[in-house]
Formats: C-alpha cells, sequence, structure tokens
C-alpha cells in the first residue's frame, strides 16, 4: 500500500514524497516488472500525470512531482503494474490549500476569543474540525479520507457565521459533514448526511446509525458495504445522522441527538428510525426501550441486547439480521426471544446463510430499508 508523506500539504509543495509499505506477508515473491504507477486528480481529470515508480525492494520511498497546484481535495490514485496489467487501484484524498499554517492559527485564535460564547453546534463543530485540520497538517494518517481543503473553507465559514451571529447549517447546506451536535452540558460528534430534498425545507424522516465497537461515526459512511446507508437515505430524502457511540452518546441521550438535528433540519417526528450493529445494535435496543415513543422501528444487526419486562415496546416494530456464521447468532436469537415474550407486536427476523459478522450490516441494509418502507406505507394508511 502507498502511504504519502503527508494527507494534507500548502499549495506552495511542488512535490509529494511517499512510501510503499507491505500489508500482509506473502509467500510469493513479486510480480514481474512490477511498478507502482501514482497520479493525482480533481473532479474527475487527471492533474499530474501517472509517474510510475520499479518495485524493488518493499519498503521503498518515491517522491511524486506534483508542480505547484491550485487549492482542492484531489484523489491520490495508486495503481500496482505488471507490464501491462493493472493488478490492483486503489485512491485516497490528497488535499492541498494556500497558506494552511496561518489559516488553522486563526482558527484557533477566533475559537480561543470565544471562550465567552454561549456554546453551539456550530462552535462546537469548529473544535472538533480544527482538531481534524490540525492533525492532518502534522502528518497524521486519520481512520479514513477527508476532504481537509473544503473542512478548512468550512470551519473558516462558520467561525464568520458565528461572529455575525447566523445559522451556519441550513436548507441550502446539503451533502455530508461532520459535526458535533450540541446536546445538554456537551456535545456529540456525529457524521451527518443531508439530502437534497433538505433544501425545500419541510419535514423529513431520520434515521440513527450505531456502529459497532472499535468504529465511529465514521464506520457506516465509509466502512459496511462503502456507505450503502448513505446511498439508500439518500435516494428517499432522508436525513441520516450517525453519532460516535463511544463519545457521549448514551441510549437517553437520544432525544437530545434528534432535537439537535431538529435544530439544524426539520425532522419529521413520525419517522424516526434507528439501526444498530454488533455494540451499536446493543446500543438500539436499549435506545428504544427508553424512549420507545419517539422511534417509529428499529433494526439490529449482527447484535442482541437484553429486554427488560417492564418495557413498553410492544408498539415499536423491531427487524433482526444475523449472519449464519456470526459470533452474535445466539445473541439475536435470544434477542427475538425476548422481543416476543415481552409482546412486542411485530417481530421481523431473518438468518442470512453464510454471512459473517461484518458483511451482515451491507447484506441486510436494503431489506431494513425496504421494511422502514412498509412502517411509513402503514402510517399513511393510518392518517387517511
Amino acid at each position: 500500500y502507498v502511504r504519502p508523506d503527508s494527507r494534507f500539504i500548502d499549495s506552495s509543495h511542488v512535490e509529494l514524497p511517499f512510501s510503499v509499505m507491505q500489508m500482509y506477508q506473502v509467500s510469493d515473491g513479486k510480480p514481474g516488472k512490477a511498478s507502482i504507477r501514482l497520479s493525482l486528480i480533481l473532479n474527475g481529470k487527471t492533474t499530474v500525470k501517472p509517474q510510475s515508480f520499479e518495485i524493488s525492494t518493499i519498503p521503498m520511498t518515491g517522491v511524486i512531482k506534483t508542480g505547484k497546484l491550485k487549492d482542492g481535495d484531489y484523489a491520490l490514485r495508486a495503481e500496482v503494474v505488471s507490464g501491462k496489467i493493472v493488478l490492483s487501484s486503489s485512491e485516497q484524498v490528497i488535499s492541498i490549500s494556500s497558506n494552511l499554517t496561518s489559516r488553522i492559527e486563526k482558527i484557533k485564535t477566533s475559537l480561543e476569543s470565544m471562550n465567552t460564547k454561549e456554546s453551539s453546534t456550530d462552535i462546537e463543530t469548529a473544535k472538533n474540525l480544527l482538531g481534524t485540520l490540525t492533525a492532518l497538517s502534522q502528518k497524521q494518517s486519520l481512520e479514513t479520507n477527508y476532504n481537509a481543503n473544503r473542512i478548512l473553507n468550512d470551519a473558516e465559514a462558520l467561525i464568520k457565521a458565528v461572529n455575525e451571529n447566523r445559522e451556519f447549517f441550513d436548507n441550502r447546506r446539503i451533502g455530508q459533514f461532520w459535526l458535533s451536535l450540541k446536546i445538554g452540558g456537551g456535545s456529540v460528534p456525529v457524521r451527518m448526511m443531508i439530502p437534497q430534498t433538505a433544501g425545500k425545507g419541510a419535514p423529513l424522516p431520520l434515521v440513527i446509525a450505531m456502529h459497532g465497537a472499535g468504529g465511529s461515526e465514521n464506520l457506516f459512511f465509509d466502512g459496511y458495504g462503502r456507505g450503502v446507508i448513505s446511498m439508500l437515505s439518500e435516494s428517499r430524502g432522508w436525513l441520516l445522522v450517525a453519532p460516535r457511540g463511544s463519545s457521549g452518546f448514551t441510549p437517553g441521550r437520544a432525544a437530545e441527538i434528534i432535537d439537535a438535528v431538529n435544530r439544524l433540519y426539520p425532522v419529521d417526528r413520525k419517522k424516526v428510525f434507528i439501526v444498530g450493529h454488533s455494540m451499536g445494535a446493543s446500543q438500539a435496543v436499549a435506545t428504544v426501550q427508553q424512549t420507545p415513543e419517539i422511534f417509529a422501528a428499529v433494526a439490529a444487526l449482527g447484535g442482541g441486547g437484553n429486554v427488560k419486562k417492564e418495557s413498553k415496546i410492544q408498539d415499536v416494530p423491531f427487524y433482526i439480521g444475523v449472519g449464519s456464521d456470526d459470533f452474535a447468532l445466539p445473541n439475536a436469537r435470544k434477542l427475538e426471544s425476548g422481543l416476543r415474550d415481552s409482546g412486542v407486536k411485530s417481530v421481523r427476523m431473518r438468518e442470512y446463510d453464510g454471512v459473517e459478522h461484518l458483511v451482515i450490516v451491507q447484506e441486510a441494509l436494503p431489506e431494513v430499508f425496504r421494511f422502514f418502507d412498509e412502517i411509513i406505507t402503514g402510517l399513511r394508511n393510518t392518517s387517511k
């Protein structure tokens, strides 16, 4: 795999050092005449033509001659080539911004001057983005791709909006964003997808996605099935929010998260769904038991959770998805049994043949969303 010296560089740089590392041990030698071919792409157009580097030994190092590039979030395409055959291809984001160090320092100074202001989602988000930008500018390799040039522009615009007492997130702001939602006495880092339909300002259904242990708010967007949940939500015009389950989130705070999202983009309170995987499935089950009145349905994937006898969840529809090769299969079956024993009226469970713990998410999500569609259809029919 290719590791660039930095994923976020100043536009004054005219070259990008990189290293090629071995991802895992193999018994065979390298392919004959193997080389690494690297290029930079912006908005679908190749801006730095492919440059090839022969693979002699691994690890190896090299330098891409970029020349002076304009600000933007580029794709660094890395291809392993043997002769005329491309053996593998991958991409990662390389962000370029002008006056990088001074702009980050200005954001930091501006936030320090806001210590006397009442905290808000905009201020907490700016702090969170500053942390990301600082880490990337210090050559840290974070867990996923960040469009750092866009994030830098957003952070500056956030600061400007706060100083002018304006809201930054409104129905003109659509797409995917990293936010820190202000709730109670703290905040929860989330990743959020706002669909095109939000531009109309009408209340929208909301999906809350709870990731598994060891993951973060990025897992549903970049991990499970390459973000299939985002595509399923966007195609329906639904809001999607993935909280960081290990930072500030507790089952009792779900209502606060919904309120915080609603302050930015109107939420259809009758159409709020929660999906969880593994640890997130347990969190989803616990959340619905604590506040059953705020959820239209819940989906637990690759996990379970204890059902308390005193829970008032009889009217909340449940979908349980688990693989036949999933170590969590006993927990999922226990959840199904507990729900039925508690008198839950609608419990749908499917065991996916030949599927293990991680793949269950991408396998089950299309059916989960059809299940949610049925719930919404039922709500429409009831209202008639």
